[in-house]
C-alpha cells in the first residue's frame, strides 16, 4: 500500500503520519487483494481538526471518509 500525506494550515508530523498509517493498515491490508493507493489530508482551521481520507483499490474500489474534531488523532 502506497500513502501520500498532505497537511494543511499545519506543520507536517511523523508521528502523526506514522499512527495514520498503522490505523489504516491495520483496517485494509485484511481486506486488500490489489495494490491499493491511500491518500490522507490533515487539516486544521481554528479549532476544528479535520483528517480526510482517499483509498483507491486497484480492483476498482474507491472510499472517501472525512471526520472532524477538536484533536487530530481523534479524528483519524
Amino acid at each position: 500500500m502506497q500513502f501520500q500525506f498532505s497537511f494543511k494550515h499545519m506543520d507536517s508530523s511523523d508521528s502523526l503520519r506514522d499512527y495514520a498509517e498503522r490505523k489504516v493498515r491495520e483496517k485494509i491490508d485484511k481486506f486488500a487483494t490489489k495494490p491499493t493507493e491511500a491518500h490522507m489530508t490533515f487539516e486544521v482551521d481554528k479549532h476544528v481538526h479535520t483528517a480526510h481520507f482517499n483509498l483507491a483499490g486497484g480492483d476498482g474500489f474507491n472510499l472517501r471518509v472525512e471526520h472532524s474534531s477538536g484533536d487530530m488523532y481523534g479524528s483519524i
